[in-house]
């Protein structure tokens, strides 16, 4: 059986901190409330993440937690880009970087494109000031 090669301590420790920054709420805490949902989370990513492995069932059902049916949660594709982009940002410094400059330049423009208009709206404004005053004037 060829060996599988799973992930690195690393790995494990972006994906750990991506699940935490993505839990549910305030009423979350990992060793009090929601254990199963981190543990679920955790395993679902690191299945979706890192493939190749071999996942078979546990002997006499302690695959599950008696009476409680654990659903997958919603939150393993976020979690799985919010590793992945912390992952690139961790290989590829210099490529997370152009990245980021790009992202800025980006905003920086939309920023310019909705500062010409407020300043276009600023214009028709004091516009419609002169004229009303004008107006009460003549009035």
């Amino acid at each position: 059986m060829p060996r599988v090669v799973g992930p690195s301590a690393t790995q494990i420790a972006v994906l750990l901190s991506a699940v935490g920054q993505n839990a549910p709420g305030p009423q979350y805490h990992l060793y009090q409330n929601q254990c199963h949902w981190f543990a679920e989370t955790v395993w679902g990513a690191v299945k979706q993440l890192f493939s190749g492995g071999v996942e078979g069932p546990w002997l006499n059902g302690r695959s599950c937690h008696p009476g409680i049916k654990i659903e997958k949660p919603s939150s393993v594709e976020v979690v799985c880009q919010k590793f992945n982009s912390e992952w690139a940002r961790i290989e590829n410094p210099e490529e997370y970087q152009r990245q980021e400059k790009e992202a800025r330049v980006h905003r920086l423009r939309e920023y310019e494109v909705e500062i010409t208009r407020l300043q276009a709206e600023i214009t028709r404004l004091r516009a419609n000031i002169a004229a009303a005053e004008l107006e009460s004037r003549s009035g």
